[in-house]
C-alpha cells in the first residue's frame, strides 16, 4: 500500500469600497491579493484590482420629463482576475523512483522527472465591460445590453519539451487570447394575477481568438 498527500494552499485578501451620490452616480473599487502554493517561489502572489461606475439616468430630471423610461442606467467596468487551476507542485523539481539493472539484479533508486519552473505565475484575465439597463411601463418590459472585451495573458498550459529532456513537458505560458462578446437580455411581464406569465429572451454573440501562441503547445494530460 502507499499513501499520497497533496498539499494545496491558497491565501486571499480582499477589500472593496462603494460610493453612491444622490442615487445617481455609483462607484465601486476593489482589489484582491491571492497567494497560491502552486506557483513558483518568485511569483506566489497575484494582485487583481477592479473598478466600476454607473450612471442612473432614470433619476435625472431630463429623463424623467420624457416619461418613457422606468429604469435607465449606464454601466462601465474594468477588472483583472487570476487563474490557478493547474496541478500541484508544477513549479518544483520532482524525483520519482526508478529501477535500473545492476549486474545480474536490479537496483532501486531515484531520478528527476520534472523540470522546475520558479517563475511559474498566475494566469491573468483582463476584462472591460460596457452595459445599459433599461425598463419601460413600470418595468413590465426590461432588460440589458452588454458589450465586453477580454484578454487572457500568461495562459497556462502544458508545453512539450524535446525528447532529450528528463520529462515530456512542463507547465508554462503558451500565449495570449483576446475575446469580444455581446449579450442582449429582454424580459417581459405578459400577464399578472392568478395567471402569471413572464418571458425572457437572450441573445449572445462571442468571438475568441489567439493573439500569441506557442506552436509547440500540446494539451495537458
Amino acid at each position: 500500500t502507499s499513501n499520497e498527500n497533496y498539499d494545496d494552499k491558497l491565501l486571499s485578501f480582499f477589500t472593496r469600497v462603494n460610493y453612491a451620490h444622490m442615487n445617481r452616480y455609483l462607484f465601486t473599487a476593489s482589489i484582491r491579493a491571492d497567494g497560491s502554493s502552486k506557483f513558483g517561489k518568485n511569483n506566489k502572489w497575484g494582485y487583481f484590482p477592479a473598478v466600476s461606475a454607473a450612471w442612473r439616468l432614470s433619476e435625472e430630471t431630463f429623463i424623467k420629463n420624457i416619461g418613457i423610461f422606468s429604469d435607465l442606467k449606464l454601466r462601465i467596468g474594468y477588472g483583472l482576475a487570476g487563474n490557478n487551476r493547474i496541478n500541484n507542485y508544477q513549479s518544483l523539481a520532482i524525483m520519482s523512483s526508478v529501477t535500473a539493472a545492476s549486474g545480474n539484479g536490479a537496483q532501486a533508486g531515484y531520478a528527476s522527472n520534472q523540470v522546475p519552473n520558479p517563475d511559474l505565475k498566475w494566469e491573468t484575465t483582463t476584462e472591460v465591460n460596457f452595459g445599459l439597463d433599461f425598463g419601460f411601463f413600470r418595468n413590465r418590459i426590461n432588460g440589458s445590453v452588454d458589450v465586453f472585451f477580454k484578454e487572457v495573458k500568461d495562459l497556462l498550459s502544458w508545453r512539450s519539451l524535446p525528447h532529450t529532456a528528463v520529462t515530456t513537458g512542463i507547465w508554462s505560458y503558451i500565449g495570449k487570447t483576446k475575446s469580444t462578446g455581446f449579450e442582449l437580455t429582454l424580459n417581459t411581464v405578459n400577464l399578472e394575477g392568478p395567471l402569471h406569465w413572464e418571458s425572457t429572451l437572450t441573445y449572445t454573440s462571442y468571438r475568441d481568438r489567439w493573439k500569441e501562441r506557442d506552436p509547440k503547445v500540446i494539451l495537458a494530460p
